[in-house]
């Protein structure tokens, strides 16, 4: 990638043409526009749904939403299978859960019936890298009050850890984690964390990567803390997990609503919300690159959660890194209250570094909005090869965007 490697000195020739030159030149490289370069190319309506999750795995995108899907690079559908399906799909839900493992495995995990109060059922999918599926829709839960946040760590062997939240014997919809291990042999329940780390209106993300389990988690009051957990897979895995708590939480205020992604080659980058702001961190060789959690993004605007809601992803090596966020937009509301509070409209912002984070472009928009749902509906990004992909929510169907780093 060619960035600007010399300031040449128009001011050394005597003609006026090249002076005007030069001082073109400071006035764009000062205003960081990149000449034609940077671009996004949105496509609307890429699959059916409002929640949903997605990974990337070996040049296609694994979606769960609506149903399964898988897509090519340029957003076509090659494979989908409306039987595996996730059923509560309002912008309050939550979003289902996906992950792939390194074999070629698939996984998901949907919810269907119930209600919030008494929970859902939830359903366990696998597939092969043959597109066979060796289990469809399992139930391995009962409906557990307030069950509805889920997760998967998908494990390089073809099998998976799957947790949920359950509230059980916890107050002010605090929750504790209820953690699954999917094998050949089924789904065994694993017991659950004897703390809460968390509550049900700030989420929750897990991922897997080379042997690790990370996980984490929001718990907004009532001081506002961000948890994070890394622990090996294997013998004793929750109480390992468990016992790695730490508290990285940055800035002030409400904290809430992590992500966290690995590319291909281990680096993991995640973010979370810190009042109107997003804090961010990079993952090298299984430990946090930074002491302290860096601000990505401010000034994200004013809602009835107040939590900065954001997304990241990273290439390959880690260099380079795609960040977005959520501003708030009351002003597009028509003074509707109910679309205030609850961020309906959100302007999806963005900004990137090409060296791993030391430095940022400005904070730019894509010119795109969401219904956040009261930050249950947060898009999400992945990346394949040199493009990252974003995926948001637009009445009930999944648009993308697709953004490339050039690489001359």
């Amino acid at each position: 990638m060619k960035v600007f490697n010399y300031i040449p000195n128009y001011f050394s020739y005597d003609k006026p043409k090249y002076k005007i030159m030069y001082i073109l030149f400071l006035f764009f490289y000062g205003l960081n526009i990149s000449f034609g370069q940077e671009e996004w190319k949105f496509t609307n309506g890429v699959v059916e749904g409002n929640q949903f999750d997605v990974v990337s795995f070996k040049n296609k995108l694994y979606i769960i939403a609506a149903h399964y899907y898988e897509l090519d690079t340029l957003g076509n559908i090659v494979f989908e299978d409306n039987k595996i399906e996730d059923l509560r799909q309002k912008p309050m839900d939550y979003e289902p859960a996906i992950g792939v493992s390194k074999n070629g495995t698939v996984h998901t995990l949907t919810r269907e019936g119930g209600s919030w109060n008494e929970g859902h059922i939830l359903n366990y999918s696998k597939k092969d890298s043959t597109d066979n599926w060796l289990i469809r829709n399992m139930q391995f839960s009962e409906p557990v009050k307030r069950n509805y946040v889920v997760g998967i760590a998908a494990l390089d062997n073809g099998d998976a850890y799957l947790v949920h939240t359950d509230p059980t014997g916890q107050e002010d919809i605090h929750n504790l984690f209820s953690f699954y291990e999917a094998t050949p042999k089924g789904i065994q329940g694993l017991g659950k964390f004897e703390t809460s780390y968390s509550r049900l209106d700030a989420n929750f993300q897990m991922r897997y990567n080379n042997g690790k389990v990370y996980l984490l988690s929001g718990n907004p009051w009532p001081n506002g803390s961000i948890w994070y957990f890394n622990a090996l897979v294997g013998t004793d895995f929750i109480n390992q997990l468990e016992a790695s708590k730490k508290d990285i939480s940055q800035g002030i205020g409400r904290k809430s609503n992590p992500d966290i992604t690995f590319n291909e080659d281990g680096t993991g980058i995640y973010s979370y919300g810190s009042f109107q702001s997003v804090y961010y961190n990079l993952i090298k060789k299984g430990n946090r690159l930074y002491t302290k959690d860096r601000l990505l993004f401010s000034d994200l605007g004013e809602w009835h959660l107040s939590s900065g809601l954001s997304a990241v992803s990273s290439l390959s090596g880690g260099e380079i890194i795609m960040a977005i966020a959520l501003k708030s937009r009351p002003d597009l509301c028509n003074d509707d209250e109910s679309c205030k509070a609850k961020m309906n409209i959100g302007e999806i912002v963005y900004k990137y570094s090409i060296d791993g984070g030391v430095h940022w472009t400005d904070t730019r928009s894509t010119q795109k909005y969401t219904n956040a749902g009261e930050g249950r509906s947060i898009p999400k990004l992945v990346a394949i090869n040199n493009t990252f992909y974003l995926f948001y929510s637009d009445k009930g169907k999944l648009d993308m965007g697709k953004f490339s780093i050039p690489n001359d």
